[in-house]
């Protein structure tokens, strides 16, 4: 990451996010890799636990591609578990997403989310942390980290949280920040749900759509019509024009003639830009 890239907001700054200036102790600076969305677009953090559940997943990925759909921008934290799912399915869906880190904005954390963090730059989203080096991430950073990814949106969302948790933490900070705060009810017998539940027995929205979440902001559901997706290239042509259903890389390389190597690495492209799906190894789809 180029130092020329990193923008440093402060409270003085139009671009620095309007909610964050409203909570009791909002970051002097905000060190900014990529692109912020406008204010006026509905900005909406979704939270979970790291331990997550196919549950877990499957509703994570309905509620954010819907809360795409009508326009937010997603807010996590790049952690394992939910966090990530959260990022990635608003990123399939052709949306905005914005991921806070606990460590400095030229340390990427966790590691292994380079890759996710690349594809949130390149679609338009942006990497936001309070601290402008590259310093690991400390013990009080993730309660840091926490504030801000909650005083940044309109509402907190926890789909999978545990009794105690960080998660919960977020959720607090949400509510002592006036933010509303949703929770998607989880199975009775599921330890991986008391948290929500918890939170909806305290007056928390029970939410299972994205309308729900809508609605809880005050905002009259309204879905954005999606923009159809231009081949880059004439490769890129080919295979969308012949992927109409299911289809394996083999037959994809005997459709449209092209090789392995060429063919591979713009499927993988296509993918990381949430045109295609791929269900099985191998087998791809057209979203």
């Amino acid at each position: 990451m180029a130092t020329s890239q990193i923008q440093i907001l402060d409270e003085q700054n139009s671009t620095y996010p309007s909610l964050l200036k409203e909570i009791s102790d909002p970051p002097k600076a905000l060190h900014v890799l990529g692109s912020l969305p406008p204010p006026d677009t509905p900005w909406i953090t979704v939270v979970g636990r790291r331990r997550i559940s196919a549950y877990g997943r499957l509703a994570t990925k309905k509620i954010v591609t819907e809360l795409v759909g009508y326009g937010c921008v997603i807010v996590s934290g790049l952690a394992l578990g939910l966090d990530s799912v959260a990022h990635a399915a608003a990123l399939d869906a052709r949306g905005t997403t914005i991921a806070v880190l606990p460590s400095g904005i030229r340390r990427i954390y966790p590691a292994s989310h380079a890759g996710l963090a690349k594809r949130i730059l390149q679609n338009g989203g942006a990497l936001i942390s309070e601290y402008g080096d590259d310093r690991a991430p400390q013990k009080f950073s993730f309660t840091e980290r926490n504030r801000i990814v909650a005083g940044m949106s309109q509402a907190v969302v926890v789909v999978e949280a545990a009794q105690r948790s960080g998660t919960l933490i977020t959720a607090r900070l949400g509510l002592e920040q006036n933010r509303e705060i949703c929770a998607v009810p989880g199975p009775i017998n599921s330890p991986t749900s008391e948290g929500a539940n918890m939170l909806i027995q305290s007056g928390a929205h029970a939410v299972t759509s994205g309308e729900d979440i809508i609605r809880a902001i005050g905002y009259e559901p309204t879905i954005l019509e999606v923009k159809a997706y231009i081949p880059a290239n004439e490769t890129e042509q080919s295979i969308l024009q012949h992927l109409k259903d299911e289809m394996h890389i083999d037959e994809l390389m005997q459709a449209t003639g092209i090789q392995n190597a060429l063919l591979t690495s713009t499927l993988t492209m296509l993918e990381i830009q949430g045109v295609i799906a791929s269900t099985y190894t191998g087998v791809y789809i057209r979203k």
